[in-house]
């Protein structure tokens, strides 16, 4: 099971989703294993969007970002190329919006395997003048919309029952599936065995404690939960559906919203559909990997992970003078301890750091920050110093000190600091001041002997005793930071120039 070391409430978030089914389904889309599937789509004068490109490398995708970025469009333009989706549905076009969507065009590279047994094939979906030309593929569409979230008292099917309560009578309900009580259980961590369902259009019935009661006295994310689930099982692989969910944390406690992102990547895998919600709430984003993360803002399509509190630094909604972005978590807190080190704790607090995933994410999301002309404070990137040399780094972006991976780097200078700090380093990572031996053989044997580089602080740890992975960290870079006091200082001295020192955006 996948650690998530960024979770939002600050510590390890461990996901129930198998490392091998996310690295599966990636595979299986990158392979082609589907009869129909949406690979990716280009936005051209689509709203706000001017030829933004999204690519679904994953079968469950969440797009995050501001209000008014774009997420309903890219969700809604997703659907466009399928018989089953009328385009008033998502893109109602008055005569007030007929000069707007004048020349729209989106362009499609999907698999369709009644169309063609092998590859892609590409369409395009355009309004040139006032109705909408496409050629317009099967393919059968649930779409989730913000309604499903009315409570029971409002929906106009349940009014008579309302109105007239002698019209709510038992007969044609049944306990829920067991399929749909197993799963929707699991992401409510409430007990529905005993709610039941009708046939026809009447509220559920259900319990608290031992008092039955119906719909209508529900908690709002019960009822979505069950309805949402219902449909999902009721799904055929042999459909390859496409879902559509309007923002899914709606109703829903944070960990419910986890737990429902869980089970849709199981969904993805038991019934072969592909998925796209658009969520306001990093908790769905943590049982992602990087390449379903989808960030929509100032007409651009980012792919990597995008923090809801990053969208209000985008805004210019805090206190925030400079935004940092870099590849991992391990390049933000070694970028925050060389600024520590070198006397910038009070600056720090006008910075906003962000993990997201690459060094080519990195560079796009700088200069998409940077090209808003809406900004209100500069963006500057790090990459690690293994991005090749061959790649051409924008202004605004540097490289990290070294030539290795961070943690190879910071290893490199602990060890060749041994003399000067491997008592303090020692008493850091809460062993005691004669285990000095101890600490240096540890560390010797891990950084030797760990394939993978991301893993060592925290091997490294286990071995010492199950000290904490970020313990070891913080410990490596305070050690790495008195090693290489210059590269410390000259990475400090890069972010102080770009600090806003006032309110004009005048950067020193």
């Amino acid at each position: 099971m996948p650690i998530n070391p960024t979770g939002p409430t600050g510590g390890a978030y461990r996901s129930e989703v198998r490392e091998s089914l996310i690295r599966n389904l990636k595979e299986k889309v990158e392979g082609g294993g589907y009869k129909k599937y949406l690979h990716s789509m280009t936005l051209h004068k689509l709203r706000a969007f001017r030829d933004a490109t999204i690519r679904f490398r994953f079968p469950v995708t969440a797009l995050i970002g501001p209000n008014g970025g774009g997420k309903s469009t890219v969700l809604g333009a997703s659907a466009l190329i399928y018989r089953e989706c009328t385009p008033s549905s998502f893109f109602a076009v008055s005569s007030v919006d007929q000069e707007a969507m004048k020349d729209v065009r989106v362009a499609y590279r999907l698999i369709d395997r009644e169309k063609k047994r092998e590859g892609e094939i590409e369409r395009s979906v355009t309004h040139p003048k006032s109705r909408w030309n496409r050629e317009a593929l099967q393919r059968k569409i649930l779409f989730f919309g913000v309604k499903r979230a009315l409570p029971a008292g409002e929906r106009s099917e349940f009014t008579k029952f309302r109105l007239y309560p002698d019209k709510l009578t038992e007969e044609d309900y049944a306990v829920l599936d067991s399929a749909v009580i197993e799963h929707a259980s699991r992401i409510l961590g409430v007990d529905l065995s005993r709610y039941s369902k009708a046939a026809s259009k009447k509220p559920m019935i259900g319990f608290a404690g031992p008092m039955r009661h119906s719909q209508f006295h529900f908690g709002a994310g019960i009822s979505v939960i069950i309805e949402l689930v219902a449909h999902l099982e009721q799904l055929s692989p042999e459909d390859q559906a496409l879902v559509l969910i309007e923002e899914i944390e709606t109703t829903l406690h944070p960990f419910a919203v986890r737990k429902l992102v869980e089970y849709l990547v199981g969904v993805a895998d038991r019934k072969r559909c592909q998925i796209i919600f658009t969520t306001h709430s990093e908790y769905a984003l943590d049982p992602l990997p990087r390449e379903a993360i989808w960030a929509a803002r100032g007409g651009e399509l980012v792919n990597g992970r995008l923090r809801v509190q990053d969208v209000l630094a985008i805004r210019g909604e805090s206190d925030t003078k400079l935004v940092i972005y870099a590849e991992d978590s391990t390049a933000i807190a070694w970028i925050q301890g060389m600024m520590r080190f070198s006397g910038m704790t009070d600056e720090m607090s006008l910075v906003e750091f962000y993990p997201i995933g690459s060094h080519s994410a990195v560079v796009q999301h700088t200069e998409a920050h940077n090209q808003n002309p809406s900004k209100r404070f500069p963006a500057i990137g790090f990459v690690d110093g293994d991005t090749p040399t061959d790649v051409s780094l924008p202004d605004k972006v540097f490289r990290l000190p070294g030539s290795l991976m961070p943690e190879e780097v910071i290893l490199d200078a602990v060890r060749e600091g041994y003399p000067a700090n491997l008592g303090v380093l020692t008493v850091a990572l809460n062993r005691r001041p004669d285990e000095q031996e101890l600490v240096r053989r540890v560390i010797e044997s891990e950084a030797m002997g760990t394939s993978d580089m991301h893993l060592v602080f925290s091997k490294i740890g286990q071995r010492l005793g199950f000290v904490p992975e970020e313990t070891v960290r913080l410990a490596m870079i305070s050690a790495y930071c008195h090693t290489k006091q210059p590269e410390a200082r000259q990475l400090s001295a890069t972010i102080n120039s770009h600090l806003v020192q006032n309110g004009n955006g005048t950067i020193h």
